[in-house]
């Protein structure tokens, strides 16, 4: 008997959910775990190392109604053939909308247990529609468990009303030993133009809850106390027309590289490659809400690399506030730069934060853990 993970966030779709489960998944029995996600490219790469359980299906992407509704039914008519085919006997479903609600369909007509990921943002994304926000707890009700990503995400849905001991959090991790300090970079320095320049880097999507705008601002503020640095902003999104508009209204385009996409693998690089890594996030209206954890937080600290984040969702568990990094009003330019300054002129602070947050990666964050905890939940929920 075996389960099937139904997301639409999996790699090489960049983003923390892909994340998230592409690391737990691989360390889980490749016979008995089955994952259907979306196409997307590059994806034949990433499925060699998961063999004949990666399923991938063509699915529509947006936030239309449209997109949704065919993406749903997509997604039911190929469950449909490989449930029975496969003898899955457990559902996982990445996001509450859509697979969450092809987990209410087994359930409900073939009595298959599902348990559903959320991330934090769902409530306020979904309270003012009445009908998304009932087949979300209609989800919630359904799912014999709730996996949240936070201690931040699990008084959300206990708020909600979800029961408590439905509820099962499972913070993300980070490979320790693909991001780690030491690597080389001097080919980055070549490239960016960095050489004897503080770095400040945000690895993120663009999109505005992550606060690449109050970076920005930050970094005109300080521009006469950090003369010699630079800010290289790693990520794609829809929030980059506008960031671009800022750096040129701010003056600062000598001050700002944005590197666009990076590879996975490449990542631990960039890491290596700065002095700080500044995330202030926030939480804003629209279907992009809030940050329910922050992994960027954990890959930086892996890194030994010092952090600055917002006072907002889950990033209170992926900082450690005063020890690996600081933790900001994310609508205070002033405090926020006053905190970028001091790491790039106090050495001995950045580095002491820097080595501390290393240390938690070690003890907090390993995948394999997360993976341990998944498998028990997916063996007695099978039975």
């Amino acid at each position: 008997m075996k389960t099937l993970l139904v997301t639409l966030d999996f790699p090489p779709i960049i983003g923390g959910i892909s994340t998230v489960f592409y690391n737990i998944w691989k360390h889980l029995s490749r016979q008995e775990h089955l994952i259907l996600a979306p196409m997307a490219e590059g994806d034949a790469a990433w499925d060699r190392g998961f063999g004949t359980n990666m399923r991938r299906l063509f699915l529509p992407v947006g936030d239309s109604t449209g997109r949704k509704a065919a993406c749903l039914g997509l997604l039911l008519a190929y469950s449909l053939w490989v449930v029975p085919k496969e003898r899955v006997r457990y559902l996982v479903c990445g996001q509450p909308m859509v697979p969450g609600i092809v987990g209410v369909f087994f359930k409900r007509l073939f009595r298959v247990p599902f348990q559903v990921w959320v991330y934090g943002g769902e409530v306020i994304k979904f309270r003012h529609n009445r009908f998304l926000f009932g087949l979300l707890k209609l989800v919630l009700k359904e799912a014999d468990t709730v996996v949240v990503n936070s201690a931040f995400t699990f008084g959300v849905f206990a708020d909600l009303g979800v029961p408590r001991e439905k509820l099962r959090e499972i913070t993300p991790a980070v490979d320790t030993g693909m991001f780690r300090p030491g690597l080389a970079t001097d080919d980055l320095v070549e490239r960016y133009g960095l050489a004897g320049k503080k770095v400040i880097l945000t690895v993120a999507r663009l999109s505005e809850r992550k606060g690449h705008d109050m970076v920005l601002r930050a970094l005109a503020a300080s521009r006469d106390r950090l003369p010699d640095c630079r800010l290289l902003i790693v990520g794609t999104g829809p929030d980059e027309k506008r960031l671009g508009g800022l750096v040129s209204k701010l003056g600062i385009q000598d001050m700002v590289v944005f590197c666009g996409y990076i590879s996975h693998r490449d990542l631990p690089r960039y890491y290596n490659l700065c002095d700080v890594h500044v995330m202030p996030n926030r939480e804003v209206a629209g279907p992009d809400t809030i940050e329910g954890f922050g992994l960027s937080f954990i890959e930086a600290s892996a890194c030994e690399k010092p952090v600055i984040g917002g006072r907002s969702g889950g990033a209170f568990e992926a900082v450690e506030n005063g020890v690996t990094g600081f933790l900001v009003d994310p609508m205070n330019v002033e405090e926020l730069s006053d905190k970028i300054v001091l790491l790039l002129t106090d050495q001995a602070k950045a580095r002491e934060m820097g080595i501390q947050g290393r240390k938690r990666a070690l003890r907090q964050f390993q995948w394999e853990g997360r993976a341990r905890i998944v498998e028990e939940l997916l063996q007695s929920g099978k039975r």
